[in-house]
Parts: C-alpha cells; structure tokens; sequence
C-alpha cells in the first residue's frame, strides 16, 4: 500500500484530511495500517466520547453520536459489502465504488460479520468510551455482551426472549442510565439482574417482567406498558416501599394495562395499602417534563391525586392514583408533615 511509503508526518497529514469513514475503512486493509491510524489519530479519537451500535435487520450503522448525520457516521456495514465464508472463516470486505473502487480485501478470522466490526472498534477505540446500543435481534446481544460500558439500550427483540440471555447481556452492562425495551420474556429475570438496576425504563412488556419490576428495580423512574398485572403485584409494591425495604431510590413509576381484558380493583387495592387524602388542594405531579438522553426526548402526561402514602422508615410520602387500567406512584421529598401544610393552605402550587 502506497500509504506505507511515506514518512510518517506525511502518513499523518494525509489522515488528517480523512474522516472517520475513511479511517475505519482504512484500518481494515492490514495489522500494519490499523496501528498507523491508532497512533496517528490518537488525540482524534480522544474526542469521541460516545459510540452507537445499530444493529436493525442485515444492517450494522456505528456513529461517534447519535446524531445519525454524514460527519459523525464511522461505518454503515451492509450484507452486500460485508460478507462471512463459513468454510474459510474469513471475512470477504467490498469498498464502496464512491470510495475506492471494486476492490475485495481479506480481513481478520471472526465468527460473524458483527463481531469481527465489533471487535475492530474495541481495538480502534478501546473500552473507554460509552456505548449505545440499538438492536432488534437476540443474536447480536450475546456478541454485544462484549461491550462493557453501555449506558443505552434501545431493545425491540421479536419472539420470546429467554431471560437468562437477556441477563447475560446486562450482567455485563449493569446501572445503564436508560433502556427502552419492547420483549415478551420467556422466564424470569435473576433478582439481581442487572436490567433491575437501570436508571430509567421504558418498557412495552408482553409477559411478565413487569411484575419483576415491581419487586426488584431500583432505579429512579419505571414506565411501563404491560398486558396484564395482578392487584396482588401493586399491593405488595407498595407495601415494599412504605416498609422502607425496597425501592429506595425510586421517584416515579406509571404503569398502564394494555389489554381491555384486564383490569385493576381500584378499591381492594386501596384498602390494602392504607391511602390517606388531602383535603383541599390537588399537587401537581411534574410528569411532563420533557426528558433527554443522548437527544432523544419524550413527555409524559402531568396528573394530580388527593391520595398518598406515607413510607414509615422517614415520614416521606408518595402521591397515588389507581384506577382500572392506570397505576400511578410519585414520591416527593418531603415529609408528610410538610406535604399536608403545603397543599392543605388556599392555594395551588406545583411540585418543585
């Protein structure tokens, strides 16, 4: 490679010109020439602080940000250009024809297309960085078990998903600061599943991690989307958090039915838990802040409650709404004390 004959200033200006496409691409053509991008461009690569994988169908899209634009985009790998033969073990790597021309380049011994990239980024990049992932098939979280420092997961996993696969993957990800996750899970979660640890979720469920949510999370936010939940999975979740032995960090949890077939008991549930009522002014529960990770946002409908729950260990308390196919719990940070002389005076103010 003609690249190799100049001295390494020159080496240097010329990759300078280069973005990170070019580089990435470049790096695959030998040992040799993945060492000179990594040392030449060391202080570049400094400045890439997030990576994310997307990983939808036969395609595999890794970006320096989530801003899905030219400039930050390191490689859009597809099935065309990117082929694996099983009988050699080798990777077979066609450069586009806009870059280089049709010229097919042997790469490294990998099982899979997605690991042999995976890996290449791990040796480019190292572990430093933080990882968003993007996926919608099982298969590729094992690979991704590789990844040690995810903070996002955007998870839309069709068929049923067997839960111990599921915890491989977070046992090496645990306390992500978000995941978004649409799965019907076959089993259970480990009780201290790393999943269980996430910061905040937003979940679409079709079995039952819901119900596991409900006893072990212990993040801050929990909104949840599932098809069925028993009055005997809210109860136990409140009397959880009032005892004080669970769920200490949790500030917000909203859970709707999907399913029209099934319900809450609004009234047994309530007598179960013990709800004391405000007599004059409804709070107002600040659920439509607008939330942002890594540029993604989205809102929840603000609400208001007469009901709360006092949590014995602290005197704090939790504002509740429970009704047929709606469950609500908002804890505020203050006691029960000086929730009552703020909302029972003449007027109406909004939670901090």
């Amino acid at each position: 490679m003609k690249l190799l004959r100049f001295p390494y200033l020159v080496q240097q200006e010329i990759m300078s010109t280069m973005d990170y496409q070019d580089l990435f691409l470049l790096s695959f053509c030998s040992k040799r020439v993945k060492n000179l991008v990594i040392s030449s461009e060391k202080s570049r690569f400094k400045e890439i602080e997030t990576v994310k994988y997307k990983l939808i169908g036969r395609i595999i899209s890794i970006q320096n940000s989530v801003d899905e634009t030219l400039d930050n985009k390191i490689v859009k790998v597809m099935e065309d250009l990117f082929r694996f033969n099983g009988k050699s073990n080798m990777i077979s790597f066609k450069i586009p024809m806009d870059r280089i021309g049709k010229k097919k380049y042997k790469i490294v011994r990998f099982p899979s297309t997605i690991e042999a990239t995976l890996d290449h980024i791990l040796d480019i990049f190292g572990q430093r960085l933080d990882f968003l992932v993007c996926t919608y098939h099982l298969s590729d979280l094992r690979i991704l078990s590789k990844l040690k420092n995810v903070k996002r997961s955007t998870l839309c996993l069709r068929g049923e998903t067997c839960a111990n696969q599921l915890d491989e993957y977070f046992s090496a990800s645990p306390k992500q600061k978000y995941i978004q996750c649409n799965v019907t899970l076959k089993g259970e979660l480990k009780e201290d599943s790393g999943f269980y640890t996430t910061d905040i979720l937003d979940i679409h469920d079709h079995s039952s991690l819901s119900a596991g949510i409900l006893k072990h999370f212990t993040g801050r936010k929990a909104f949840l989307r599932t098809e069925r939940l028993e009055n005997s999975d809210i109860i136990q979740f409140v009397q959880r958090w009032k005892s004080g032995i669970a769920h200490q960090n949790l500030e917000m949890l909203i859970v709707r039915l999907d399913d029209c077939c099934s319900s809450f008991e609004p009234n047994e549930v309530k007598k179960s838990i013990r709800i004391e009522n405000l007599t004059k002014n409804q709070p107002l529960i600040p659920v439509d802040r607008t939330f942002t990770f890594y540029s993604q946002c989205w809102k929840k409908p603000s609400f208001s409650s007469l009901s709360y729950v006092v949590r014995e260990t602290d005197q704090h308390v939790a504002s509740v709404i429970i009704e047929k196919q709606k469950f609500v719990f908002a804890v505020w940070n203050m006691t029960e004390e000086h929730f009552r002389w703020i909302f029972e005076r003449d007027f109406k103010m909004k939670c901090f």
